[in-house]
């Protein structure tokens, strides 16, 4: 009976135990965690940490998340809880500052006030299969009016959830309209009508820009830029003078960033009065080049060569002779990119799938003479690509027009891609070593930077990235064709917005697929098709031998088959037979090596992991007890000794 109870009260005391030390951990530890995962997928990168860090003043989260229904929904629930785990990783990162974040979360059951003030608050439903509506958004405000909301969570990428509340944090800290200082020989504003040409509307580029940030316009002379001024897009920039460039040259050599679209042949670059005079278009200087600039940030664009890539060309119609029909071909130096050419790592370019270029040049590094260190140091990051099958184009052909199918006939790939767009960011050095005259002695000889450069200015034109909608004639709205205007507003606002949002790239993936059975289902998938394939060849040449004997038998034969016919269908039908009977023994075989990789990993979750636990427990308690009987031991050989 003692045993007894001397068992219950040994369960009762570790009982007790357990729960005091999770209670203690949990006031002495709070929210400390060991993240063991690839990429440290559930630790905050440490420019997310200084962006929770920067605000002047605090911050509240809200979270809406319909958490009742989601339990319905194990992957929703999921998710939910990473987002509201992820939120309170800020707020801890926060803490002790003045802009300390505070985080709250509200379930929006249906019919409540949560899910009047969820609606209220910009927050998009997501409809379910069983008519109910599932809300998971963030609202975001700071001590005063200022307030960013994203509607629905569910809309954005896991791998992108860190960026998007890093980036509302950041505009909650600075809540004041970034400023873009446009400096461009492009009529992206629009231009009035003259008597011999009419107006020119907005591009849409800019009138999306106008309603985001606030832009101000720079002329080709310009002598100095804001200090306010956020920063500096130069588009397709020509005619500029020595003092202009030196101003952009010290400018980014400050770190204040600059976006840079340059062009060998800009199509969007239209002389006013090329209606009136063809020959002025053709004689018209469409090239947009700083090549001492280029040059002091270790990068170089060769204005005489068009990136030209086979597999991306879009489709156009053109008539191969005058008077005969429209014929669809390919166009080589227009460029319809997908998500394999965009770097979706970053921040800049992650959440595009679509960019349409328009004879386009090519980035590269600008290689110092020989026996010379390059005067820059810095890193050039790829952001938009061509494939292998890339050819560099003479800019000069293009100036008097060529025809697609000349250009199809003469393709020959290099065998290899060219960069249309990079990150360029290091340690700058000045293009103008020795001065400026009549500008002070206080310029910047070298500096770190980070220059956003593209080799085309096309893509901001309305043909590369939105069709018109027409009624009655006029214009009633625009559709997007690609991401190119959404992707330089995002890049600018990012830019603008704070230095850290560039370094807050995707993250890895939080589910794990099983690669393994993933690799066993391919092979089996490949050995199927190849079945399939070879059936259906055996089944085309078996119909082709019957067209061929039906086509040999005599007229006056009325017979429907002949035997020849007969036995090759009957060949045929076993043949069949077969061919099915290895079909399902390929799927046998595979749900046999899945099965067996499945058993392995329970049994080794299940049996093998807890017994080696085990047996190292027991063997640590076997040593701790060898140990202890060895100190008894030398105790009472000392004691023996003492009394002898």
């Amino acid at each position: 009976m003692t045993t007894k109870l001397n068992a219950l009260a040994l369960v009762l005391f570790l009982a007790v135990a357990v729960i005091a030390v999770n209670l203690g951990a949990r006031a002495v530890l709070g929210s400390a965690k060991l993240d063991l995962t690839e990429g440290k997928l559930y630790t905050l990168t440490d420019a997310s940490r200084r962006i929770a860090r920067s605000a002047e003043e605090p911050l509240r989260l809200t979270l809406f998340f319909s958490r009742s229904i989601a339990r319905e929904e194990p992957g929703l629930l999921a998710y939910g809880q990473r987002v509201e785990s992820l939120l309170r990783e800020y707020a801890s990162a926060s803490r002790g500052t003045p802009g300390e974040i505070r985080v709250s979360v509200i379930d929006p059951e249906p019919f409540s006030e949560a899910e009047d003030q969820a609606v209220a608050a910009g927050i998009a439903p997501i409809p379910m299969s069983d008519g109910r509506q599932v809300y998971i958004g963030l609202v975001g405000t700071n001590s005063t009016t200022g307030q960013e909301v994203i509607p629905s969570l569910g809309d954005v990428s896991e791998r992108f959830l860190e960026y998007e509340v890093s980036r509302l944090i950041s505009v909650l800290a600075q809540p004041e309209r970034p400023v873009v200082g446009l400096l461009t020989s492009l009529p992206m504003g629009g231009a009035p009508a003259t008597p011999t040409t009419p107006a020119r509307q907005p591009w849409q580029v800019f009138a999306a820009m106008r309603g985001l940030l606030d832009v101000r316009m720079l002329g080709p002379d310009v002598q100095q830029i804001d200090d306010d001024v956020d920063v500096l897009m130069l588009a397709h920039p020509k005619g500029l003078t020595d003092r202009a460039r030196f101003t952009i040259d010290q400018w980014v050599l400050s770190g204040k960033p600059a976006v840079v679209l340059l062009d060998p042949l800009c199509e969007a670059d239209i002389p006013s009065d090329a209606q009136q005079n063809p020959m002025a278009l053709m004689n018209a200087d469409r090239t947009s080049d700083l090549p001492e600039l280029l040059e002091a940030w270790g990068v170089r664009m060769d204005p005489g060569l068009i990136a030209g890539d086979l597999e991306n060309a879009q489709s156009v119609q053109v008539a191969s002779r005058p008077g005969t029909a429209a014929e669809v071909t390919r166009y080589l130096p227009w460029l319809d990119l997908g998500p394999e050419y965009i770097d979706g790592e970053s921040a800049l370019t992650g959440r595009v799938s679509r960019l349409m270029f328009g004879t386009s040049g090519y980035i590269q590094p600008a290689l110092p003479p020989e026996g010379e260190a390059p005067a820059a140091s810095v890193t050039i990051t790829p952001l938009v690509t061509t494939s292998d099958e890339t050819m560099l184009l003479d800019a000069e052909r293009f100036r008097f027009g060529v025809q697609p199918a000349q250009l199809l006939s003469e393709f020959a790939s290099r065998g290899e891609g060219v960069t249309l767009a990079a990150l360029v960011e290091g340690d700058f050095v000045t293009a103008f070593p020795e001065g400026l005259p009549g500008v002070g002695e206080d310029m910047l000889n070298a500096g770190r930077g980070r220059v956003l450069l593209f080799a085309d200015a096309d893509l901001l034109a309305d043909r590369f990235w939105v069709q018109s909608q027409t009624m009655f004639g006029q214009v009633v709205g625009f559709q997007r064709v690609s991401d190119n205007g959404d992707m330089l507003i995002s890049a600018l606002e990012t830019l603008s917005g704070n230095a850290d949002l560039v370094e807050v790239r995707a993250r890895g993936r939080y589910t794990r697929p099983f690669t393994v059975v993933q690799d066993l289902r391919a092979d089996a998938e490949q050995r199927y098709n190849a079945e399939q394939r070879e059936l259906q060849e055996r089944l085309e040449q078996t119909q082709e031998r019957i067209l061929e004997l039906q086509s040999q038998r005599p007229e006056d034969d009325t017979t429907l088959l002949s035997d020849e016919q007969a036995r090759q269908i009957e060949e045929f039908q076993q043949e069949l037979i077969d061919t099915r009977r290895r079909l399902r023994q390929v799927r046998l075989e595979l749900n046999r090596e899945v099965d067996a990789l499945g058993a392995r990993v329970k049994f080794i979750n299940i049996a093998l992991l807890p017994a080696a636990v085990a047996l190292a427990a027991v063997g640590l308690g076997l040593a701790r007890r060898a140990s202890a009987q060895r100190d008894r031991a030398n105790v009472a050989a000392r004691e023996r000794g003492s009394a002898a």
